[in-house]
């Protein structure tokens, strides 16, 4: 999987072509700062294992949104795969 692709895509829609911010998000491995986060679902979060599911986590790490990592004192790499925690 070719994350400079994604990187270079995200750069294209969060920067201006002339923006000194341009060459950092377009060159930083984000996938390797996000391994695993917490995703919403209709009554709760589920932990995401990115190596996993490789293309689900490259649309992840290179979005622009956030992604949670920590729910409460637990974190995303410290919970059991498959994980829940409930909303609310």
């Amino acid at each position: 999987m070719d994350w400079s692709l994604h990187a270079r895509a995200l750069a294209d829609r969060v920067t201006r072509p002339a923006s000194r911010w341009r060459d950092a998000v377009a060159e930083t491995p984000r996938h390797l700062l996000v391994p695993r986060w917490w995703a919403p679902g209709p009554y709760d979060w589920t932990v995401q294992d990115g190596p996993a599911d490789p293309e689900r986590w490259m649309r992840a790490a290179y979005s622009d949104r956030t992604l949670m990592t920590q729910m409460g004192p637990l974190h995303a790499d410290h919970a059991d795969p498959g994980g829940s925690r409930r909303m609310g």
